[in-house]
């Protein structure tokens, strides 16, 4: 019973001091905003600027705002005045990268023997055997995905033609 009742204890004394720790920072934080700065907080700041460190000032968020409203290009401006139109709200943004993946069943496939290319005149002659040149191209029943590969002996000459659609929503 001992040790329950002190993790018990512990758990709400931690709880506690934790959420007063950030009590304390955040009334910190809103007197630094109204300019109200220690001697200590004053110095530093007298140092940062004669050093050229950082030009780090407070600001309120009405500050940020016309900020904001100053760095805006004439499209930047044209989509603020169709959000407040439509009192549209950004509230998440994303630069995320996202995989696609597909299996395509169904298509054409094609492979061939090409007909070989007659030796130039003159020129040297192919030694040992002379291997086929076979070209093979798939496209699928959507027409979206496009396989072409001139000769499959050798590497690197495929070429690979995928259409995607897509359609953006924004909520």
């Amino acid at each position: 019973m001992l040790v329950i009742g002190s993790a018990v204890g512990g758990a709400y004394a931690y709880h506690h001091y934790k959420e007063a720790d950030w009590q304390h920072r955040y009334d910190e934080y809103q007197r630094q905003l109204q300019g109200k700065l220690t001697e200590s907080e004053k110095h530093l700041q007298e140092l940062n600027t004669k050093l050229d460190v950082a030009h780090g000032q407070l600001v309120t968020q009405g500050t940020l705002d016309e900020k904001y409203q100053a760095l805006l290009t004439s499209r930047d401006t044209d989509f603020e005045k169709f959000r407040r139109e439509h009192e549209l709200a950004l509230k998440s943004l994303s630069n995320a990268v996202f995989e696609l993946r597909q299996q395509s069943k169904g298509g054409t496939a094609t492979a061939r023997e090409e007909p070989s290319t007659p030796a130039q005149p003159g020129g040297p002659l192919p030694t040992g055997p002379v291997q086929k040149v076979i070209s093979y191209e798939f496209t699928d029943k959507d027409g979206r995905i496009h396989l072409k590969d001139p000769d499959i002996w050798v590497q690197g000459d495929e070429e690979l033609q995928v259409r995607q659609f897509f359609r953006v929503e924004g909520r």
